[in-house]
């Protein structure tokens, strides 16, 4: 799969009325027209070593005037010139859909994921790769754990790698939102989580907080369910 691509959709929504009874039916909304965008992008780990490369690539994916980086593939089309009112033409209505864990690779971000990002069929691939992961997040995991007894190792690393996974995915995917006004859909293996302050639980955020980002973030994502 090449690192990039576009399909491009433009159609018409038109809301259905809702029958009441069997004699009753309400107006129908006026048709609305949206552009559709599908984003495939090849999962590499060569930006799954920060949470900065992660969120330069999905970027440069959406909007090629960022692909200074090199971590899109040359002569790929994007979202960004796409979209209204960069193209007049185009709806203002948009839709950025990503691929099916998208996310998945961020599980190897940062210095407790450095083991896991070396591995590969010469010296265990994944098995490796997951078992080092187990390792590096065992204080998470022990903690999740007790909050959630019963569940499977898999599901406590999941749960272990809330923070990392909400602080690259869920952060960047937001911003992309944001940055170009578009509704976008990515799709990660998280449990619900809700955001804590270190002024709030300074321990709890210590414990589950990325340790390469200590200094530089004072919150971390903390799972609500199993």
């Amino acid at each position: 799969m090449s690192t990039g691509f576009r399909l491009l959709l433009t159609f018409n929504i038109l809301r259905l009325c809702v029958c009441v009874g069997v004699a009753v039916c309400a107006a129908p909304a006026p048709a609305k027209t949206v552009r559709v965008f599908a984003v495939g992008n090849k999962l590499e780990i060569r930006y799954a070593d920060t949470y900065e490369h992660f969120r330069d690539k999905m970027f440069a994916l959406v909007d090629r005037q960022l692909r200074a980086s090199g971590l899109v593939q040359t002569g790929v089309d994007d979202v960004a010139s796409h979209l209204w009112p960069t193209d007049p033409g185009a709806p203002e209505l948009a839709l950025v859909n990503f691929p099916e864990d998208v996310g998945l690779v961020a599980a190897l971000i940062g210095s407790r994921g450095a083991a896991a990002r070396r591995a590969n069929i010469h010296n265990g691939g994944s098995e490796a790769a997951f078992g080092s992961l187990l390792l590096q997040y065992d204080p998470q995991i022990r903690y999740y754990a007790n909050l959630f007894p019963g569940e499977q190792p898999i599901r406590y690393l999941l749960l272990a790698e809330t923070d990392t996974f909400y602080r690259a995915c869920y952060e960047t995917f937001r911003d992309l939102a944001r940055t170009y006004r578009v509704y976008l859909t990515a799709t990660f293996n998280v449990a619900p989580a809700r955001r804590v302050e270190a002024a709030d639980a300074p321990d709890l955020v210590d414990l589950l907080r990325d340790p390469d980002e200590k200094t530089t973030r004072t919150y971390a994502y903390l799972a609500q369910s199993p």
